[in-house]
């Protein structure tokens, strides 16, 4: 039986390869190994799917430049002090922006319900007044609801009330200054009402002050975590990719024809 030549020349050179047997390599033979080797080292711009990783690796910064532009400090800060937790949430923290909104809700609730009560309480009080000492409060300051409450009457603040206080104005005795209280113990009933309005106002104030202090701690959270992000997208790019796959083919390696090795680049 005749073996054709070209069959017969790839069995010896085969047998002669796998025996562990070293011929004087062929014009033939040179050209092809020296074109596997170029596409073996060419192979390092492909990735493990034959696909350019150039073409992946660009693919792939664009999509991630597009969210680091849309993780700019400046929107983090602007949503957190617009709403507490919006930075946050932007951003991608979504557990602690709960947090903040949880705060802010409080807050307001908060807020209104001690506007509302101080409101009431401060009516019931003004009620009281003109009804027990015929006194008008619309309008008057502190100091002026303060004097009614400690006073009997106008006679004793002027007279009494401006020994013990010089610097204390005259008030004429009209009807927008006018008061004299019926009962002793009304005073007291007048100023349980005044100190209840009041203590209300000075917690909805202290809610004012919580929600302040709960936009500060969002805006500087929130720029934070767009620095930390923006810092996380950065050294990605540095890195060029954390675990790569290199691909290798030498069908004159008898040891090692093909290989597939996985790197970690720090």
């Amino acid at each position: 039986m005749k073996i054709p030549l070209p069959i017969f020349m790839l069995l010896t050179v085969m047998a002669i390869h796998a025996g562990g047997v070293e011929l004087k390599k062929t014009p033939v033979q040179t050209m092809l190994e020296s074109g596997v080797r170029l596409a073996a080292a060419d192979d390092d711009d492909f990735d493990v799917w034959g696909k350019p990783e150039n073409s992946s690796r660009e693919a792939t910064e664009s999509s991630e430049k597009k969210d680091q532009g849309g993780k700019s400090l400046f929107k983090a800060g602007l949503y957190s002090a617009l709403i507490p937790g919006m930075g946050e949430y932007y951003v991608g923290h979504k557990t602690k922006a709960k947090f903040f909104f949880a705060v802010e809700a409080v807050s307001w609730v908060g807020f209104v319900s001690y506007r509302i009560y101080g409101g009431w309480k401060k009516n019931d009080m003004v009620k009281f007044a003109t009804d027990n000492a015929n006194a008008s409060l619309y309008g008057k300051d502190d100091w002026f609801e303060d004097m009614v409450g400690f006073y009997d009457n106008i006679d004793q603040y002027n007279t009494r009330g401006r020994v013990d206080d010089p610097d204390r104005p005259y008030l004429f005795d009209n009807d927008d200054n006018h008061w004299s209280w019926i009962a002793s113990g009304d005073q007291a009933t007048y100023r349980h009402l005044k100190n209840r309005y009041r203590a209300a106002y000075r917690r909805s104030e202290f809610m004012i002050g919580l929600m302040i202090v709960n936009r500060i701690v969002s805006i500087v959270d929130a720029v934070r975590d767009a620095r930390r992000y923006k810092a996380k997208v950065d050294k990605s790019f540095t890195d060029g990719g954390g675990l790569q796959l290199h691909f290798d083919v030498d069908p004159f390696d008898g040891y090692k024809p093909v290989s597939l090795t996985l790197v970690k680049r720090f």
